[in-house]
C-alpha cells in the first residue's frame, strides 16, 4: 500500500509516495520533520490527481523542500507526482507520531515564522 504525503511550501505543492516496506527509511525523516514544526494534517480520502504525460510537469528537475526527502528520492525509496485535488479536505486532526503519519495520506505544512 502507497503511503503519502503533499508538501505545501512556498513554489505551490510537491506529493511524495513510498511504500510500506520503506517504513523503516521514512520514520527518522518524518519525525525529524515533526521535532522541525513542519505539521501533518490528515487527510479525510485519498484525494489525488495523478500526472499521466511528461507535459503535465514543468520542470526537468523535482526539487523537493526537505534535503532527507531529497536524499530518499535520489536513493529510489520515494516516487514524486501527483497533484492534491481542489475539493481535498483534512479531518481537523493533526498527525503528532510518526506511526499517525504512516497510517493516514496527509498535507504537509512548513514550520510557521514570525517576521
Amino acid at each position: 500500500m502507497a503511503r503519502k504525503m503533499h508538501l505545501l511550501n512556498s513554489l505551490g505543492h510537491l506529493t511524495v509516495t513510498w511504500e510500506q516496506q520503506n517504513d523503516e527509511a521514512l520514520r527518522p525523516v518524518i519525525q525529524t520533520m515533526l521535532n522541525r514544526g513542519f505539521r501533518f494534517f490528515i487527510l479525510k480520502e485519498a484525494a489525488e490527481v495523478q500526472v499521466t504525460t511528461p507535459d503535465e510537469i514543468t520542470e526537468r528537475r523535482v526539487m523537493i523542500p526537505d534535503d532527507d526527502l531529497q536524499q530518499l528520492c535520489a536513493a529510489g525509496l520515494l516516487s514524486v507526482g501527483g497533484e492534491l485535488e481542489e475539493a481535498a479536505e483534512t479531518t481537523g486532526e493533526v498527525a503528532r507520531t510518526v506511526e499517525a503519519v504512516e497510517g493516514n495520506d496527509t498535507v504537509v505544512t512548513p514550520p510557521a515564522r514570525g517576521g
